[in-house]
């Protein structure tokens, strides 16, 4: 399994408290990766229909946008000068553009990031149903991994306080969740952490198929064997391993293990790319990254990541 190198990590920060929160999660994983940070806002130029406006669209004062980009740059540095990342290159950027997601998206590309960490508001309504616009469509869009911070995660911590000591890692034995674990991994091995591989036999699978009871025990005998095959020999000597297998809707059961195990972050590999992952991001990512008490990791699988840069190189042209 190869190992993970984390050489940038791509900060979008809106001076909320959520993109505070996601800061300090980029500064933790800087100093345990070796990483350079950018920590970026996006100035607005023309906000897209039914986007909420920021303080400085609702009453722009009497100042030149040269000044305001200024004050942008001022306070984003002061958001960012605190004393855990004294030690690492943090990079401020402020981008005017026409689009959040898109600016977010080039700028990943121009500065070859490595993963982007970003908060969710939590919306009502319909941007509750879509994680947000923004939010979701990153997710959606992005061929480097995304950590999602949502708001149900515990109090904005400080650096030091930032764990990542229980890892859940689903799986299902496609190449995206393969690429997931290879993530997992080398979180468990830098965070000394205890790492639970979680397989979810789907009911409704074996009720289409209409299994005996003796087959779906077969069917998760032979899982569990295959999830303790994933790992590499050595992987146990560096952090304490859990193989499990439940049987259950995928994402109800993905969050359940979550809950029982206090996870720090569940780790999810993405793998669709049909009509309906590009609606939903995928039925059980999406609703596992809404209910979320965590922070999630998305990773794609390599084949994808491919696939959505050559998109991104030839335009996004998708209505969004």
């Amino acid at each position: 399994m190869a190992k993970i190198e984390i050489d940038h990590i791509l900060c979008p920060m809106d001076f909320s408290e959520q993109s505070l929160h996601a800061y300090n999660y980029a500064v933790a994983l800087g100093r345990w990766y070796d990483a350079r940070i950018t920590a970026l806002h996006i100035l607005v130029t023309r906000p897209a229909f039914g986007a909420v406006p920021s303080m400085y669209t609702l009453m722009l004062p009497p100042f030149t946008l040269d000044e305001l980009r200024r004050d942008l740059v001022r306070d984003l540095e002061r958001c960012v000068r605190i004393p855990d990342a004294s030690q690492l290159h943090v990079d401020v950027v402020v981008q005017e553009a026409p689009s959040v997601h898109h600016e977010i998206l080039a700028q990943a590309g121009i500065l070859n990031s490595d993963l982007i960490i970003i908060g969710t508001h939590g919306l009502g309504g319909f941007d509750r149903l879509v994680l947000g616009s923004v939010t979701e469509k990153v997710l959606r869009k992005a061929s480097a991994p995304v950590l999602v911070i949502p708001p149900r995660a515990a109090a904005t911590p400080s650096t030091s306080q930032v764990r990542f000591k229980r890892i859940l890692c689903p799986v299902d034995f496609s190449s995206g969740a393969t690429a997931g674990l290879e993530y997992a991994v080398s979180l468990a091995e830098e965070a000394d952490a205890e790492l639970t591989l979680l397989h979810v036999v789907d009911d409704v699978v074996m009720y289409d198929l209409a299994r005996s009871a003796q087959d779906v025990a077969a069917l998760k005998k032979s899982s569990l064997e295959a999830l303790q095959q994933l790992l590499p020999a050595d992987v146990r000597t560096y952090c304490s391993v859990e193989t499990l297998v439940t049987e259950g809707r995928p994402a109800r059961e993905i969050l359940k293990a979550a809950t029982a195990r206090a996870a720090d972050v569940i780790v999810m590999g993405v793998q669709g790319r049909n009509a309906l992952d590009r609606m939903v991001f995928g039925s059980n990512t999406h609703a596992v990254i809404r209910a979320a008490d965590c922070p999630v990791l998305t990773v794609r699988c390599p084949e994808n990541r491919r696939s959505q840069q050559a998109t991104s190189t030839g335009g996004t042209n998708d209505g969004d």
